[in-house]
């Protein structure tokens, strides 16, 4: 391996340990706030059309139904 992509690799590596550290580092400030979905919930993104066109929107689904 040439000493540029030894460089280039070393690089590499050190910015994906930086995005981990980051994303470690959000989701305990997540967990703090304790503002999290259920288990076994999940985000559906739909198609929609209306007269003006068509358009997304999300809803949150789950396996068993939540009162609240």
């Amino acid at each position: 391996m040439k000493a540029t992509q030894a460089r280039d690799l070393a690089a590499r590596a050190e910015r994906i340990k930086e995005a981990i550290a980051l994303l470690q580092s959000e989701i305990q400030q997540l967990e703090s706030e304790g503002n999290f979905a259920p288990t076994d919930t999940w985000v559906m993104r739909y198609k929609a059309r209306s007269q003006k066109g068509y358009y997304w929107y999300y809803k949150l689904q789950a396996k068993v139904k939540f009162t609240f």
